[in-house]
């Protein structure tokens, strides 16, 4: 038995990975698929209008839709183990219009979470014993956000950055004692849009930020504490006595910034560490993970740590710190993809960082297992799909492989590989929306579509000794 999927929809925050489980929306369905074992096992209804966005939240999913709702979903039982998914609360009447995007930070005795909508308000939420309930409420109006993110800065303070087409990085800090929430800076550099943000703890008491934009570029920042001695550099500043000038030069300038945390006296430095460019167009996807066959640690030697970049030119680069410089050590994705396969989310999908797993444009998914004894990348097996409605299907003479055609303007041929069946194929990428398809003798296949001729697409002899091993 086959079943031709929905693939993600084309928002960037619509995939998300978890305990070998991936999480997508597709339409107004949210799916549950298995990497393991390659397969969407599970498809949960409840929004009335398309999820724009899914977070996984423990064992359980969060997924926004366009009628301005948040659904939390849970398992009973062991997600992994195919338990059985129902809808654990909706919160509604929040978000007067279409919600866009989440952040989540799970944490042991109390979640919490961001909810953005086109409206231009973001609401700050937490977790009651059983569900959430809004802490506050931010109008960024007509300065629409594209990224937001959330992290745990110190035992009293939670910190939320925000950025979108205003191009800046807007920090703000959350005091857990009296659920205040302030802002402190706002972060320049970028030259065009934020797309996304990613936190990182390092075994060096620092905290790093990844924030990726249109201008093709990823920016590091430094997140740490200062010392006793900031007392008195920062009474200095104020005063206005002849060091301020040094003392700006130092700490407050383009590149760095100072504000107070949650404790009288006690301040933070943030400081633009490194500037990362290999992408010939605008990024959507950054995220941190350790390097294969390490697990992921809350905190980590930055030497140990790992930088997905996902970008409009169809590529994905995993960076690397050598000694004073962060450099590319892995390429993935298309050549020539162009934007049709730019790559709106790419994450590592394994607990050792073993798999990278990223999905595009066209509603592709791929996924790469590192082999360790030939200290290589290899292309692994996916659940896939048309992302438009399938308009036709048909099997081709040997009754060997199925051959479908979709409102995505795509063909694609599924064959079986050991038990299960898999997209093995896309013969054409067509300028029109397919309506109808047949496969002939000799490997070919004749396509209709909106342009008036029919189509004959063959397969090439590089591409037949391919299918037939399959």
């Amino acid at each position: 038995e086959m079943c031709i999927r929905d693939s993600p929809s084309t928002h960037c925050g619509t995939f998300d990975y978890s305990n070998s489980l991936i999480a997508f929306a597709s339409g107004s369905l949210v799916y549950i698929a298995s990497l393991p074992r390659s397969q969407t096992f599970c498809s949960l209804k409840g929004h009335k209008q398309v999820v724009n966005a899914v977070k996984w939240l423990g064992t359980s999913v969060v997924s926004a839709g366009g009628e301005g709702s948040l659904m939390q979903w849970q398992c009973k039982g062991d997600p992994a183990a195919y338990g059985d998914w129902g809808l654990f609360r909706e919160y509604a009447g929040v978000h007067k219009s279409s919600v866009e995007m989440l952040a989540v930070l799970p944490k042991k005795e109390q979640a919490y979470m961001l909810s953005y909508s086109i409206d231009g308000t973001l609401v700050y939420w937490k977790s009651a014993p059983h569900e959430f309930s809004v802490i506050t409420t931010l109008n960024f109006g007509n300065n629409l956000l594209e990224a937001i993110a959330l992290h745990h800065l110190d035992n009293k303070s939670n910190l939320i950055v925000t950025g979108g087409f205003a191009s800046q990085i807007h920090v703000y800090l959350h005091l857990l004692d009296t659920n205040e929430l302030s802002y402190k800076c706002s972060l320049l550099g970028h030259q065009n849009s934020i797309r996304d943000f990613a936190f990182a703890d390092t075994m060096e008491g620092d905290l790093l930020l990844a924030s990726g934009s249109m201008d093709a570029s990823v920016r590091l920042w430094k997140i740490r504490k200062l010392g006793e001695d900031m007392r008195e550099i920062v009474a200095v500043l104020k005063e206005g006595t002849g060091e301020e000038l040094k003392l700006h030069e130092q700490y407050k300038s383009k590149a760095s910034y100072v504000f107070e945390g949650a404790t009288k006296g006690k301040y933070y430095n943030v400081v633009l560490e490194s500037l990362l460019s290999y992408h010939t167009e605008g990024i959507n996807s950054v995220e941190w993970g350790a390097a294969p066959g390490h697990r992921r640690e809350e905190r980590m030697p930055i030497a140990d740590l790992r930088l997905l970049s996902g970008g409009i030119d169809g590529a994905i680069c995993c960076w690397e710190h050598e000694e004073t410089a962060w450099n590319v050590v892995s390429t993935f994705g298309e050549m020539n993809a162009g934007t049709r396969n730019a790559v709106y989310r790419a994450l590592f999908s394994a607990e050792d960082c073993s798999e990278l797993t990223a999905y595009t444009y066209n509603g592709c998914i791929f996924r790469w297992i590192y082999n360790a004894s030939t200290c290589k990348w290899e292309s692994g097996v996916v659940p896939t799909g048309h992302f438009g409605s399938v308009n036709d299907v048909t099997w081709d003479p040997s009754e060997q492989f199925l051959v479908s055609c979709s409102s995505d303007m795509q063909t694609k041929i599924y064959g079986k590989c050991g038990e299960k069946w898999h997209e093995i194929s896309r013969p054409q990428v067509h300028g029109y929306e397919i309506n109808g398809i047949v496969a002939l003798p000799a490997f070919e296949l004749p396509d209709s579509s909106m342009s008036p001729p029919f189509k004959p697409v063959s397969y090439t002899h590089l591409t037949l000794p391919t299918i037939c091993s399959v």
